[in-house]
């Protein structure tokens, strides 16, 4: 667990978060996605029991930081009338391996969490959890992961592909519309040809 010196500095880079852009930049995040890299899936559970009622009123904030890195610093959901439990809940990248996971919230009794250390497996999603005053980690898992750029990408390729095999349709109409075409032409010359020859020998018999 945290010193009070320490958690006073955390707590403070928290403060100043909620001033200035403290969570992963689209930059910092793209190249954590070109390395080698996993995901951490937070569950976020908090009784009314573990939370200050002064800060409740204000509204809670959880900050997570992954090997002295800010990843973020979001706002959680209001406690409404009736409600005992405020949940919510994080997905973000990390680099695949050992990382270590440190959480805090602005509006907890006591706002020093335990460090987390976790193995992350590359291309693997890591649940974890924050219960009251209690994190863990589960077991990793597969995971499928779709980005907004990599369904853009899908999305593009399925228009793609239809609009191929619409052309590909369009080109098969063709080859069967000249087919029609030229076996039409053909038949019209024939038949064109047979009159020919019948009023020919109309004429010759009436001479």
């Amino acid at each position: 667990m945290l010193r009070l010196p320490g958690m006073l500095c955390f707590t403070l880079l928290l403060l100043l978060a909620g001033c200035s852009r403290a969570e992963l930049s689209e930059y910092r995040q793209g190249y954590l996605l070109a390395q080698p890299h996993g995901w951490i899936e937070l569950s976020v559970a908090l009784p009314r029991t573990s939370l200050t009622e002064t800060d409740l009123d204000k509204g809670c904030s959880l900050g997570v930081i992954v090997n002295g890195e800010t990843y973020l610093h979001e706002p959680l959901p209001f406690l409404r009338d009736g409600q005992e439990v405020i949940r919510s809940g994080f997905l973000f990248p990390v680099a695949a391996g050992k990382n270590e996971l440190q959480l805090a919230l602005t509006c907890a009794k006591d706002s020093s969490l335990p460090l987390l250390q976790v193995d992350v497996p590359e291309g693997q999603l890591l649940p974890a959890s924050l219960d009251g005053r209690t994190v863990s980690a589960g077991e990793p898992r597969a995971y499928d992961e779709v980005s907004i750029q990599q369904l853009a990408k899908r999305l593009d390729a399925l228009e793609n592909a239809g609009n191929a095999a619409a052309g590909r349709q369009q080109e098969q109409w063709q080859v069967v519309l000249l087919v029609v075409l030229g076996v039409g032409g053909v038949l019209l010359i024939l038949l064109l040809a047979l009159l020919g020859v019948l009023l020919w020998r109309t004429r010759r018999r009436a001479a």
